[in-house]
């Protein structure tokens, strides 16, 4: 229940902020504007460089669908809410006390809480990474590789993880 509740706190206290454009930086505006670049002529572009594949494909594939603000911004709210959810349970794995607090904490972080309302790959990223070392934890080496390889693909530098990992 705990879980719950606390992965309902991380989405809904952001659903007032998803509807104020894509963001406040260029990149997020230029995630939505290379999603619709893709979705229209069917050629891959990066939004800018290295490139953000997964992100860029993601929006790509749902520009038709919808593309307004809030659903785009949407998709950051949900994987920042999966993040909390992972860090709970990540806290809880290593028994550290008052873990609701810390993943709260963690929820309202500045940097955090921003980026999981607007339009860019910084949370799909840390989720999944998250997810990469609950799954270490769990002694699911494959789910934890896919899970780093997915956030690989939302973030390149997310493969840094993988040595630390595997040294785990």
């Amino acid at each position: 229940l705990k879980m719950v509740v606390l992965t309902a706190v991380a989405l809904v206290c952001r659903l007032p902020f998803l509807g104020e454009g894509y963001g406040k930086e260029f990149d997020a505006w230029s995630n939505a504007l290379n999603a619709r670049i893709i979705s229209e002529t069917g050629v891959y572009e990066v939004s800018r460089l290295p490139g953000h594949p997964l992100q860029e494909l993601l929006l790509s594939g749902l520009w038709p669908l919808n593309h307004s603000y809030f659903f785009f911004n949407l998709l950051s709210a949900l994987i920042s809410a999966l993040a909390v959810w992972a860090f709970y349970d990540i806290l809880k794995r290593h028994q550290i006390g008052k873990a609701l607090n810390w993943a709260l904490a963690f929820n309202f972080l500045p940097v955090f809480f921003i980026a999981g309302t607007y339009t860019i790959d910084y949370n799909f990223a840390l989720a999944f990474i998250l997810l990469a070392y609950r799954g270490v934890l769990k002694e699911d080496y494959l789910l934890a590789g896919i899970f780093i390889g997915l956030a690989t693909g939302f973030r390149i530098s997310s493969l840094a993880f993988g040595l630390p990992f595997l040294l785990l």
